[in-house]
């Protein structure tokens, strides 16, 4: 297969993952399923973004930048981080992170946290 056919693929996989991405995350918050973290409220209230902002980036999001496993220690390793990024309502570039957790000790689903959401 030629290098310009196998590139148009994955460029075409990655953007049908990050379509299906964002409109998960888009339905979860239209169902208020994605809590915010006591760390991203901090976040928010420290760089003076309101809820009105949050949804902005979600319901128009320009990018998943980052889909990656934990990294921290305390957490369960089948936890998964997602950044998107956007603009607040003002135009300010911003990312929030989202994160799927579970459980440290059994491994069940707990929920979606946001965890940051602050200036790129």
């Amino acid at each position: 297969m030629p290098w310009e056919a196998v590139r148009t693929m994955c460029s075409d996989i990655a953007s049908g993952m990050a379509l299906a991405i964002i409109t998960k995350f888009q339905d979860l918050y239209r169902k208020k399923e994605i809590q915010k973290t006591q760390s991203c409220l901090g976040d928010m209230a420290l760089n003076r973004f309101f809820e009105a902002d949050v949804e902005k980036v979600i319901e128009e999001p320009t990018d998943v930048k980052k889909v990656m496993a934990t990294t921290n220690e305390r957490a369960h390793p089948t936890n998964i981080h997602f950044v998107i990024l956007g603009k607040s309502i003002n135009g300010t570039p911003v990312y929030c992170k989202i994160s799927m957790n579970h459980d440290l000790k059994t491994g069940i689903f707990i929920g979606w946290f946001m965890t940051s959401f602050k200036p790129e």
